[in-house]
C-alpha cells in the first residue's frame, strides 16, 4: 500500500497534486526528513504508486475507464460516489487490489502500468475515482473467474451476460489497485470541455486513452486547492 518503516512507525504520502520529481522529494523532505533517501533511490512509477494518487510531469500514460451505475466503486467511499461503484460488498472495500472484467475491445491499446480515471455512465455520468492499472490478463471467461475469483468485483452471471453466453470468447480482466476517491466528482460536461480545449477525442463506450496532458488536468479537477 506505499508505506515505509521509519524507526517504529510507518509513513505513507498521500499527494493530490502533479508535481515534478525534485518537487516531490523537497515535500518529502519537508514532511519527514529521515525517510528521504528510500524516495531518492525509488524509480518514477515507484514514487507515484507510493505517493498516490501523485502524478508526476512525467507520467506517460493513462485511460478512461467507463462502468455501469451498478458496478460503480464501493471500493469508493459510498457515500463520496453516492453510487455504489463496485455493488457495495464489504469484502471488496477491504481489498487494495481488484480486477475489473471488460470485453476484449481495444486489448492492444490497454497497457500497464499506467493510470485509471473511473466513468460511471447512464444517469450518473461523472469521473469518481482514480486507480493504477497494474496489468492486463486476456483469457476465458471461466478461466480468468476462476483466476481472480477472489479479486474480482463482477459475478459469474454477470461475466456470462458479457459474453453473451458464450464462455469460448475471451475477456479482459484489468488487475488495478491504489483506487481513491476523487475529492470533487468531475461530470461529464467538465470532461467534455477539457477534451476539447485540447483537441482530444472523446470515446465513452469503450476504454479510450488519455493524453497525459488532459489525465493531469482531470485529476486537478478532481482534486481541487
Amino acid at each position: 500500500m506505499g508505506f515505509e518503516k521509519s524507526g517504529d512507525i510507518f509513513v505513507r504520502f498521500c499527494f493530490t497534486r502533479t508535481l515534478d520529481r525534485k518537487t516531490t522529494l523537497a515535500r518529502i523532505s519537508e514532511l519527514h526528513p529521515t525517510i528521504t533517501d528510500i524516495y531518492k533511490n525509488m524509480s518514477d512509477t515507484e514514487l507515484e504508486r507510493h505517493c498516490s494518487p501523485l502524478v508526476l510531469s512525467t507520467c506517460k500514460r493513462a485511460f478512461l475507464v467507463p462502468v455501469r451505475p451498478g458496478y460503480a466503486i464501493s471500493l469508493i467511499n459510498s457515500s463520496q460516489s453516492a453510487n455504489d461503484l463496485f455493488g457495495g460488498d464489504i469484502r471488496v472495500l477491504l481489498r487494495w487490489d481488484n480486477v475489473y472484467y471488460r470485453k476484449k475491445t481495444r486489448h492492444r491499446m490497454i497497457q500497464a502500468p499506467a493510470q485509471i480515471l473511473w466513468y460511471v455512465s447512464r444517469d450518473i455520468k461523472k469521473i469518481v475515482a482514480v486507480s493504477w492499472l497494474d496489468d492486463v490478463e486476456i483469457g476465458g471467461p471461466k478461466e480468468l473467474f476462476k483466476k481472480f475469483k477472489k479479486s474480482g468485483v463482477l459475478e459469474w452471471k454477470d461475466i456470462y451476460e458479457m459474453c453473451d453466453g458464450d464462455v469460448s470468447k475471451e475477456i479482459m480482466a484489468l488487475k488495478f489497485s491504489h483506487t481513491l476517491p476523487l475529492r470533487e466528482q468531475i461530470s461529464l460536461s467538465q470532461l467534455q470541455n477539457i477534451m476539447e480545449k485540447n483537441q482530444a477525442a472523446l470515446q465513452l463506450q469503450s476504454v479510450s486513452e488519455l493524453p497525459p496532458k488532459v489525465f493531469r488536468e482531470l485529476l486537478q479537477l478532481g482534486y481541487p486547492d
